[in-house]
């Protein structure tokens, strides 16, 4: 009798695997579904304003005053292109270059056996100057406990998305998760010609976003972020990496 339920229980246990399987298959089709058809519908938007006014907060920190953190905070975002969660708690970020950083601590590997947990990172802005901004926001006691976030993945959002929320109410069409949009896209503005003939688009925006599957390989979250059609992306990129 041991032996029979043995059987049965490897048996239906199997069955639930199976199942839970074909309802993330399922899950991952209807997300694709969803971003296909918000991807086919860009949002017109014109980001010199935003580029400018978060230049000038980094200016400030530079010059030794004290922006308001929620401007820095927007400053990072678009300068790194990572999460908030990542901004405001669970990312270390490391200069190795001038336009480049070493950043661990993503917030959503889903699991993936290979997640790009740990990877370089290209800024749009100098990554001296980021890396002032984070410590800046450290200072500010802008930053959670990682652990506080782990414990609570919304305990960032919680904290700071509503002010952050009101900062970006100033920029017509634009949110903050929208900052890594245009992070990558300004990325791929700024690639030369001849490297873009090379590589396909969507395949750097996985690349500079960190995007993954559960089996480590690049998938299509991608198509979420690629939602802008940025009018002045060609006047603006002067503006980046001087």
């Amino acid at each position: 009798l041991k032996a029979t339920m043995g059987i049965l229980t490897e048996y239906f246990y199997s069955q639930l695997l199976s199942f839970q399987h074909e309802d993330s298959v399922e899950l991952s089709k209807n997300y694709r579904k969803q971003v296909g058809v918000k991807n086919r519908e860009k949002t017109p938007i014109e980001f010199a304003d935003l580029v400018r006014a978060c230049k000038k907060t980094l200016q400030e920190l530079e010059d030794g005053l004290e922006p308001h953190w929620y401007k820095v905070s927007v400053a990072v975002a678009l300068g790194t292109g990572r999460r908030m969660a990542e901004i405001h708690s669970l990312g270390q970020f490391e200069v190795i270059g001038d336009y480049k950083m070493h950043f661990s601590g993503q917030a959503k590997t889903r699991d993936a056996e290979n997640a790009k947990t740990d990877f370089d990172i290209l800024t749009l802005f100098p990554a001296r100057t980021l890396e002032k901004a984070i410590a800046y926001l450290d200072e500010q006691g802008r930053r959670l406990d990682p652990e506080i976030q782990k414990a609570d993945r919304n305990a960032v959002n919680q904290a700071y998305a509503m002010a952050l929320s009101r900062e970006m109410g100033k920029y017509k069409g634009i949110h903050y998760k929208g900052l890594r949009a245009i992070y990558a896209e300004c990325q791929w503005a700024l690639m030369p010609v001849s490297e873009k003939a090379r590589v396909e688009k969507h395949i750097k925006y996985s690349d500079w976003l960190g995007h993954i599957n559960k089996e480590g390989a690049s998938d299509a979250t991608f198509m979420s972020y690629m939602v802008y059609q940025v009018a002045d992306v060609e006047e603006i990129k002067g503006e980046f990496r001087e």
